[in-house]
């Protein structure tokens, strides 16, 4: 990109207050003041040049334009973030990790193409971390490839980083297909489970089933949150797999019916102790 129209005396001003007056009551608040005065090409040369052997300034920089994406007087800074999206390849781990930081702090408030370019850089790589950072943009950016893209990376992984999009993007019918081939004991997490069951509970109870035989607590769950009272047929089907960990929240279920006798033949079926 070229640089055009910088005023060096501003940025050699900034660099020796910044030096000079570090130490004072105001400073930060002054330093700000004085980057609200600059254009995103003089930040730009301030960032990359004048900080260079000032690492703090360049800290100062990257918090103010972070701050300045989400609060009046708004800037946008989608100049400064394509110049750090082009180097990101060359850089070795440690720098990627901080220039990463950086990006997350403004990125939501950038342009779709820039956000795109983004979440195409980190999505596929290795490291979950990486892919969190792009997982976190994907509902900006929400279109058919992008779906591709993280159901392919959750069937590759099979981790709750990779699921969480999905959970928030997916389709009620689209995230219960996929889940249902997934769903163990200990996979998803129990905060994610929640989120799905409260999902995917608006759909009709058959296409829940699988949770009947894989994890009957979130199964009593969907039940529960479709406000549909268990029947003793279904109970029938749902003993087999009442254990310790479930059979509390079972009896709960049970009890919505308030039926005392029910629940009481119930405790008693299953030798839940009530001391």
């Amino acid at each position: 990109m070229t640089i055009k129209h910088i005023n060096t005396n501003k940025l050699e001003y900034i660099a020796n207050y910044f030096t000079d007056n570090c130490e004072s009551k105001y400073f930060y608040v002054l330093l700000h003041a004085l980057f609200n005065c600059l254009t995103e090409e003089e930040i730009i040369v301030l960032y990359f040049q004048y900080s260079n052997s000032i690492p703090e300034l360049k800290n100062t920089i990257g918090s103010y334009i972070a701050k300045r994406t989400m609060k009046e007087p708004i800037r946008q800074f989608d100049k400064f973030a394509n110049i750090l999206l082009d180097i990101y390849p060359e850089l070795d781990f440690h720098a990627r990790v901080k220039l990463r930081i950086l990006l997350s702090g403004f990125i939501r408030s950038l342009p779709k193409r820039t956000i795109k370019r983004y979440f195409n850089l980190l999505i596929n790589s290795e490291r979950k971390f990486d892919r969190r950072r792009a997982n976190e943009v994907a509902d900006l950016i929400w279109d058919n490839e992008i779906e591709k893209h993280l159901i392919n990376n959750f069937k590759k992984y099979e981790d709750d980083f990779s699921l969480l999009p999905l959970i928030n993007n997916l389709s009620e019918d689209k995230l219960c297909s996929l889940i249902n081939c997934y769903w163990e004991n200990n996979f998803p997490s129990p905060r994610n489970k929640n989120d799905i069951i409260k999902k995917i509970s608006k759909l009709d109870i058959d296409k829940l089933i699988f949770l009947r035989e894989k994890d009957v607590a979130f199964y009593i769950l969907a039940l529960n949150t479709k406000k549909k009272i268990i029947s003793d047929k279904e109970i029938t089907r749902i003993l087999p797999n009442i254990n310790e960990n479930n059979q509390i929240y079972f009896l709960w279920s049970i009890s919505l019916a308030n039926n005392w006798s029910r629940l009481i033949n119930y405790i008693n079926k299953i030798k839940i102790k009530t001391e």
